[in-house]
């Protein structure tokens, strides 16, 4: 079945998906969220977040967290950068995971981004950290300028559509770059329909990092379907892909993650 069918076919099998986003994102993430922050945080994670608060100069703001997963972002921020942290997220069981984890530092809310439960002009800053993908994104950044307040600042990482080959699934999983191709906007897309929000003088930063993980640590996060695109990947390739994966993979996997960064 052809990826762009497949997004179709998949984007109307729930009514808690909006449009644009292929399936439902709330169960999809309340199915991973106990072994959520083992498959995806790592020191990475805090590396990339010390880079974006000083990126987005957010150090001492009030800033919430858009789409905040178990709340690693928020918690760090808050700990590390005296931010006031909010984070919201639609997975009831990521912000369960969030405030027991993160809750003595940052404050965590059950919400959609496209419908954020918070009064205008509320914020100093926003952060939207690897979802812009999983939300209509015309409706959410204008949600997101309603709850800043004059001369905010919002600032989205996201992964860098013209790197995507670079990933180390790619070898195991021929539809992933397709698949999130047709999900993550381009840079120039981004920034305009930031602009549209009202976001304008944006400034674009790469950040590439080299990642390494082991072989064990690599399986893992196949086997525990670590990323949204695994939701989008249908049962014959993901068990291809994985036996491959088992047969093939080194000991040590090494790649750069590119990481672009518009504020």
């Amino acid at each position: 079945e052809p990826v762009e069918q497949r997004l179709h076919s998949s984007s109307v099998s729930s009514p808690h998906t909006i449009p644009g986003v292929p399936f439902d994102i709330g169960a999809h993430f309340d199915e991973v969220a106990a072994r959520y922050t083992e498959l995806r945080s790592d020191d990475y994670s805090d590396r990339i977040t010390d880079f974006v608060a000083r990126f987005a100069d957010l150090e001492r703001l009030r800033v919430l967290d858009v789409g905040c997963g178990t709340g690693r972002v928020a918690g760090r921020l808050a700990s590390v950068f005296g931010v006031n942290a909010v984070g919201v997220d639609r997975s009831a069981a990521m912000i369960a995971e969030a405030r027991r984890d993160h809750g003595a530092v940052a404050r965590f809310e059950i919400g959609d981004v496209e419908q954020l439960p918070f009064d205008a002009a509320e914020f100093d800053a926003v952060l939207a950290r690897m979802m812009v993908h999983l939300v209509a994104r015309p409706v959410a950044f204008v949600e997101i300028s309603r709850i800043l307040r004059p001369g905010g600042r919002v600032v989205v990482s996201t992964a860098d559509p013209e790197r995507m080959g670079d990933l180390w699934l790619v070898a195991y999983f021929p539809s992933f770059v397709a698949i999130d191709a047709a999900r993550f906007p381009t840079v120039d897309g981004l920034q305009a329909e930031l602009a549209a929000a009202g976001f304008t003088d944006l400034t674009v930063h790469r950040f590439v990092t080299r990642r390494r993980y082991t072989r064990e640590q690599a399986l893992a996060k196949i086997r525990g379907r670590a990323f949204s695109t695994f939701a989008l990947i249908d049962d014959a390739e993901f068990a291809a892909g994985l036996a491959r994966a088992e047969a093939e993979l080194p000991e040590l996997v090494e790649y750069d993650s590119t990481l672009v960064n518009v504020r």
